[in-house]
């Protein structure tokens, strides 16, 4: 089963350290984490108390522990990433960081659906989202996740376009992950899932 460290390393080398973006929706961040999504997260209060204006990207060592403490138990635990197979955890994990993780779950368990689950798409990844993940192969269900993550970034890309150059920068990172790394035949399968419950 997957190790939070592997999916944790991955996806921490697609998040900076300090930004305050005006462009982005979730304003003040620290290593991906947004004030607007997660106001209590306590390692703010750390960098409140830092001189001000800090500089884009500063990392401080001191809230390295806070920010792995955070992600573990925000997305690893919540999403049951240590239950499934890494190469998919890989791709869960990375998706909800991103894009949160009501999509990332309702978008797995729409893909599992098309192939004949019967999940209710509410993006709680629990008892009955892992047992259906055991019926198929993790490999083409990571594939057919990333297709899916594909299609909603190059529609999100037209509303957003000051963010295309690091979108597509980190979909082509997540995309060495795969094992195969061959998405294409993905499309044919998963590219007509209907997204009608993100929007």
């Amino acid at each position: 089963m997957a190790q939070f460290r592997i999916s944790y390393d991955i996806t921490s080398k697609m998040e900076g350290g300090y930004a305050n973006n005006p462009n982005d929706k979730g304003k003040e961040t620290y290593c991906g984490i947004s004030r607007v999504a997660f106001p209590n997260w306590k390692g703010w209060s750390f960098i409140d108390r830092q001189a001000h204006p800090i500089r884009n990207n500063a990392k401080f060592s001191y809230l390295k522990t806070a920010v792995e403490q955070f992600y573990r138990v925000e997305f690893w635990l919540k999403l049951s990433c240590g239950l499934m197979p890494q190469e998919l955890a890989n791709q869960l994990f990375d998706f909800a960081v991103n894009s949160g993780k009501s999509r990332a779950g309702k978008t797995l368990q729409a893909i599992l659906n098309e192939r004949g689950s019967f999940l209710k798409i509410d993006g709680l990844i629990g008892t009955k989202t892992i047992a259906a993940l055991k019926r198929f192969d993790s490999g083409e269900i990571a594939k057919a996740l990333f297709v899916e993550r594909e299609n909603f970034i190059n529609k999100l890309i037209v509303e957003q376009p000051y963010f295309k150059r690091a979108w597509l920068s980190r979909l082509s990172y997540l995309r060495s992950f795969l094992i195969g790394r061959n998405t294409a035949a993905s499309i044919l399968v998963v590219g007509s899932i209907a997204l009608a419950f993100f929007f």
